[in-house]
This record gives structure tokens, C-alpha cells and sequence, in this order.
């Protein structure tokens, strides 16, 4: 299986000039197609995972307007995000 590479969020707010907390909002409200946000049963904090190929899909398409980018990262948007046991659930909107 192909290993998927991911981004620090800390990381991925400096390459969209954004602060950490901007970030973190728009992931779990969905309106930043480039992961998930996440919070465990029970658990106060969330987690937040950022792809790479996401990420820079997204750049391209805020830099350009480019219709690959906008492609790729619809493509990679609509990928199912697996949680192993199922007690998290993934933000919605992802991708779209």
C-alpha cells in the first residue's frame, strides 16, 4: 500500500499564510479541502491531519485558478477517510 504523505499543521498554515487558529476552524468546519478534523469520543481536543497532495492542489487552485489542481484535489478530496475503530468522526464538506 502506497504511503500518503502528511503535512504538520503548523506547516501547512505557514505555506497558506494563515495563523494555526484559522487553520484549525476551517478544517473542522469543513471549508479547507485539504483533510480532516477530527475529535475522539470523550475527548475534548481534536486532531487534525493535512495531506500533501491536498495541500498543494489547493495552493495551485487559490495561486491560478488552475483546473488540474482543481481536479486532483477533488479527486484526492473524495477518497474515504478510514478511522480503524470508528470512534471519531471526520469533518464533512472535505473535497467539495
Amino acid at each position: 500500500m502506497e504511503s500518503v504523505e502528511r503535512v504538520k499543521p503548523v506547516q501547512a498554515a505557514k505555506e497558506l499564510n494563515v495563523d494555526i487558529e484559522t487553520l484549525h476552524f476551517l478544517l473542522r468546519e469543513g471549508s479547507l479541502p485539504i483533510g480532516h478534523a477530527f475529535k475522539r469520543e470523550g475527548k475534548k481536543r481534536y486532531t487534525y491531519i493535512i495531506y500533501r497532495g491536498l495541500l498543494d492542489a489547493h495552493k495551485k487552485k487559490i495561486s491560478g485558478g488552475d483546473k488540474e489542481a482543481e481536479s486532483e484535489e477533488k479527486e484526492l478530496g473524495n477518497q474515504s477517510f478510514h478511522a480503524g475503530n470508528g470512534n471519531f468522526v471526520p469533518c464533512s464538506n472535505v473535497g467539495s
